[in-house]
Formats: C-alpha cells, structure tokens, sequence
C-alpha cells in the first residue's frame, strides 16, 4: 500500500468467498470499535478507525429469512498489517483500488459504497 493512496481491504466471505469488506457487530462496543475489532478478527489489520461512518447500504443476508441487514463502513488509518491473524484459515484478504474493489465485488449496495466514498475522499481531506 501507497502512503497517501487511497486503498480498499477486501476479505473473502466465510461461505461463498465472495469478496466483501470486515464486517460483525460486536454488541457490547461502539460501531467504530466493533468494526475496528472486525477488521483485526477479518483481515489482521490495525489502525486508527474514524468514529464517522464511510456510508451504509442493505444486504440481505445468506440464509432463507430474506432479511436485510444495515452494513455500516467505517474508514481506517492503517499502521500495521498482521502476517498472522484469527480467522487467516478463514479468509484471504486483498488490498485493492476503488476501480478493482468495484470489479470484484458482487454486492451492488458496496460497490456503490465504495465508488461514493472514493469520490468524496477525493474531493476532501481524508475523514481521520
């Protein structure tokens, strides 16, 4: 990863290995933190997360309810990248530009997620 550039860290999905952003809620801490915990969990990664979400959209999840569930991203400054992380056997992580994200995900609600966040941070300054 670039100093300065703008990158996105994908995880494959546990089922479908699907590309698709960290993500879980852990009850018990704010969203921030509990996606700052995910993303070490998902991916190894550390950082300084913003408590101003990314954006939002509905996914509906993988089983036969139908229901959706509200996804909330939150950006994060990475210092450290793990070689070894919890669910490593799990998953493959992948950092990659807007364009690529876009490419290789299949979650429309994302891509758009991820194509509105790249324009708006390239238009600001970073929101960390």
């Amino acid at each position: 990863m670039a100093a300065g550039e703008l990158e996105f860290l994908l995880v494959t999905s546990r089922k479908r290995r699907r590309w698709i952003i960290p993500k879980g809620t852990v009850r018990e801490m704010p969203p921030h933190a509990s996606a700052a915990r995910e993303v070490y969990e998902e991916a190894g990664v550390l950082g300084l997360i913003s408590q101003q979400c990314a954006g939002a959209y509905r996914r509906r999840k993988d089983d036969a309810s139908g229901e959706k569930n509200l996804i909330v991203a939150y950006p994060l400054l990475v210092d450290t990248i793990l070689p070894h992380w919890p669910e490593m056997a799990l998953r493959k992580r992948q950092w990659v530009s807007a364009p690529e994200a876009v490419a290789l995900i299949d979650d429309e609600g994302l891509k758009n997620l991820i194509a509105t966040f790249a324009r708006t941070y390239a238009l600001a300054d970073p929101p960390i």
